[in-house]
């Protein structure tokens, strides 16, 4: 959910191939290594993946990229890591898929970017709680919670 609307729905392995943008590699140098290392670094994983994106600048010798899926043979990445550890000096890599949060961040971001921020006033926001309980009883969301919290058993009726 994002701006109070759903924006996808799934399973975690749909969501991550649909959304996520594959990998994300992390490889870290000695910081002896210095401006020199990291710049050895990034022209490897350029090298090996043309679209890898330098996620943020690298801390302490640590570099992070985003790889695109399509882009990736791990047999070949392992092969290629493992003989360019001595050369380059790497004291240890990594390499994960995209995560399930990852992914939702990211669909958080786009829903910002293209909602122009949250579009409902504080007023609003109150009125949109959906009501719970009997006829004539409604509950918001935050009461029946802690109705629950508190041990009262509370009955949602079904849709």
């Amino acid at each position: 959910m994002a701006d109070g609307e759903i924006q996808c729905i799934g399973y975690t392995h749909e969501l991550k191939r649909r959304f996520g943008r594959g990998y994300t590699c992390m490889v870290k140098i000695s910081e002896l290594a210095g401006e020199a290392g990291l710049e050895k670094v990034d022209a490897l994983i350029k090298g090996m993946f043309p679209t890898a994106n330098l996620l943020s600048e690298p801390i302490a010798g640590c570099s992070k990229y985003e790889i695109d899926r399509n882009e990736v043979v791990l047999s070949k990445v392992f092969a290629k890591m493992i003989a360019a550890k001595a050369s380059i000096g790497i004291e240890s890599w990594s390499f994960t898929e995209s995560t399930l949060e990852e992914v939702f961040l990211k669909l958080a971001a786009l829903t910002e970017n293209f909602s122009g921020g949250s579009g409902l006033s504080k007023e609003d926001t109150k009125r949109s709680v959906v009501p719970f309980g009997k006829k004539g009883t409604h509950k918001n969301l935050a009461e029946l919670v802690a109705e629950i919290d508190a041990g009262i058993e509370t009955k949602v009726p079904a849709v």
